[in-house]
């Protein structure tokens, strides 16, 4: 293949890539998509195991898996969305957290809605900076992170976590809500040791 076709390829988005490998096999493609997407499925990988080598590993597995099934996506030109999933269920399962997941049971007492405390948690949570966040999350719970990181970075809805984490809508909200109390305890914590110091 010449090198313009190479450039062409690069330029195209992703649906249209998805759909022109489906037509002619062409493994060209997969590299395009590879280059295109490596780097953030790493990261992601990176910030849910906590290990460069484990999340190279991952990396690899994840596209090896999307490649062989990539004839199942429905809609190609939500290839991104398709492959965070992906990301987050192998992630999930090599931490082992799906029975964590699964396991939770629902405090009927502890409200869902909005309280007064929820509320300062939030507001607390809207000071913490990036570095800052990026240093709390590492001090979590491994499922505590992983939700946070679904519903806050890739901006997941309640029901994509559900399907992702196979739990229902009340156990998805009760452990952002819990995940999210942790993560305030932490900051404002963090902030007294400064004082502190």
């Amino acid at each position: 293949m010449s090198q313009k076709k190479e450039q062409d390829l690069s330029t195209l988005t992703d649906g249209t890539l998805v759909g022109y490998f489906l037509q002619t096999n062409d493994k060209k493609v997969l590299s395009v998509l590879y280059q295109r997407h490596a780097a953030w499925i790493y990261h992601k990988c990176l910030a849910l195991v906590k290990s460069t080598e484990s999340a190279e590993d991952l990396t690899h597995d994840i596209f090896l898996r999307a490649f062989l099934k990539l004839s199942t996506l429905k809609e190609p030109e939500r290839l991104r969305g398709w492959l965070s999933t992906i990301a987050y269920n192998m992630s999930i399962n090599f931490l082992n957290l799906r029975r964590d997941f699964q396991g939770e049971t629902i405090d009927t007492h502890h409200q869902l809605s909005a309280t007064d405390e929820e509320s300062r948690e939030e507001a607390s949570l809207r000071e913490i900076t990036l570095v800052e966040l990026e240093r709390l999350l590492q001090h979590l719970p491994d499922s505590d992170r992983v939700i946070l990181l679904m519903r806050f970075q890739d901006e997941m809805s309640i029901k994509e976590i559900q399907e992702t984490l196979k739990i229902g809508e009340s156990a998805v909200k009760m452990r952002l809500k819990r995940a999210k109390e942790k993560l305030a305890r932490l900051f404002e914590e963090s902030k007294t040791e400064i004082r502190y110091e």
